[in-house]
């Protein structure tokens, strides 16, 4: 079997990351326009609301709790009903909907509380979303990585042996995962971001409505949470795409029989003092733990790993590849020096 150096397989796991880095930067841009999007559609609920109730662009807290009557109400209960078709047809969490159907059946609802809806709904269609994107991303990562992580280590050793297909519970295991601080899955969190934007959004529409504040100064405001809540979205995406690429990494270098692995971490002007220090480490793969021994570090973290071969390392891998890939017809490895990708997966992923 052939034995790499370690500056091989450098650049092929480095290039592998960087096709990973340039799918979440697309899925980052398609959320960002997403939120600039849902900001507008916010921005415009409030000046219409504006244009309808206030005086020289300002109104009290009385005027905003004021019912809704004739028209107005007609006009709200219309778009409730909108609302409540959206939320089922998209499975939007189960409390909201409730809340609408409540609302539906009331008669009394004050101007200020349909505002409140109406930008809730705002909030909870862009996170619902949010979160499909998010999930789609990270099934893909865990999905691509298995597959061209094991086809890079087998074309690089010469072993080519078959492999299982990837399927649902493996991801949804990986990717469903808890492994920060906080002990929560990425989908909680996208949920509790989402849980504090409504409630900053509708906090401060109060208290401006309670100052005398006017509406360019609520959109402002909200121009400022929905930067926060963006960035926040993106940062996301690339933490739990990174971890989640390091769990398939795991699972690839423990089914090859690599006992050890070496921290490869982009050494830029941009690169942490955390990471330059560690860069170029080793770490047993039962010391191996995303976020604490191996990366991703820190939110926006660009580092990896790459598998790491010394001479016990190699005989070992030796042994137990040569026994998964041993031809019986003539006891010898199956040796294929110049296969694609394309053509490897349609051949070993069983």
């Amino acid at each position: 079997m052939n034995k790499k150096s370690s500056e091989y397989w450098r650049k092929r796991f480095e290039y592998l990351e960087k096709q990973r880095y340039k799918k979440n930067k697309l899925t980052t841009d398609e959320i960002e326009k997403l939120f600039n999007r849902s900001q507008k559609s916010i921005e415009e609920q409030l000046l219409l609301w504006y244009s309808r109730f206030a005086e020289n662009n300002n109104i009290s807290i009385d005027e905003a709790k004021r019912l809704l009557k004739g028209k107005e109400l007609e006009e709200f209960k219309w778009s409730v009903e909108e609302y409540i078709k959206y939320a089922r047809e998209n499975e939007l969490n189960q409390q909201w909907q409730k809340k609408l159907e409540n609302a539906s059946a009331r008669v009394h609802i004050s101007r200020l509380e349909s505002l409140k809806i109406e930008m809730q709904h705002e909030i909870e269609a862009l996170y619902g979303k949010t979160l499909t994107i998010t999930n789609e991303r990270l099934n893909e990562t865990y999905k691509d990585t298995i597959y061209k992580g094991m086809y890079e280590l087998q074309k690089g050793t010469g072993a080519f042996f078959n492999i299982a297909a990837v399927n649902q519970k493996q991801i949804e295991v990986a990717v469903y995962k808890s492994w920060t601080a906080d002990n929560t899955t990425f989908s909680e969190k996208i949920w509790s971001n989402r849980q504090k934007l409504i409630y900053d959004v509708q906090s401060q529409l109060i208290r401006n409505i309670q100052t005398g504040a006017t509406c360019n100064n609520s959109i402002d405001f909200i121009a400022k949470k929905y930067k926060t809540a963006k960035y926040n979205a993106g940062r996301l995406i690339m933490s739990e795409s990174a971890r989640v690429a390091a769990e398939a990494d795991k699972t690839n270098y423990n089914d090859f029989g690599i006992e050890k692995v070496q921290i490869d971490e982009t050494l830029d002007s941009e690169t942490c003092k955390e990471c330059r220090d560690i860069d170029q480490t080793t770490v047993a793969l039962s010391d191996y733990i995303p976020g604490v021994t191996v990366p991703p570090f820190h939110p926006w973290c660009r580092g990896t790993t790459t598998p790491y071969f010394d001479d016990d390392i190699q005989k070992k891998i030796d042994e137990r590849v040569g026994r998964a890939s041993r031809n019986p017809e003539n006891n010898k490895y199956k040796r294929v020096e110049n296969i694609d990708y394309k053509e490897w997966e349609e051949k070993y992923v069983k």
